[in-house]
């Protein structure tokens, strides 16, 4: 059974979902980190959580995952090679 639904934006999926399973997915990286083996990647994940958005970006088998307020930074995140720092002062500035 999945636990997401798959959106596709600008030619990538990313999975929409709960944050437990983004949970899962960060403690999935953690227990391949601390036991020095490679954790599989596992896409692009987005998750509402208490009036925030969690983005995961596990293409790459890191799982770096970032809260955003508006969902149009998570999905800038996911998708484009922003800066970090300036994508949360852009989130700010929609305030």
């Amino acid at each position: 059974m999945r636990n997401y639904l798959e959106l596709i934006f600008n030619g990538e999926i990313i999975k929409l979902t709960t944050p437990e399973v983004i949970g899962n997915v960060i403690d999935d990286w953690d227990k391949h980190y601390n036991k020095n083996t490679r954790h599989e990647p596992t896409g692009l994940w987005l998750a509402k959580e208490q009036g925030s958005w969690v983005a995961c970006y596990d293409d790459t088998g890191d799982a770096w995952t970032e809260n955003f307020k508006h969902i149009e930074m998570a999905l800038l995140y996911l998708h484009s090679d922003y800066d970090t720092d300036e994508l949360h002062d852009m989130d700010m500035a929609l305030n």
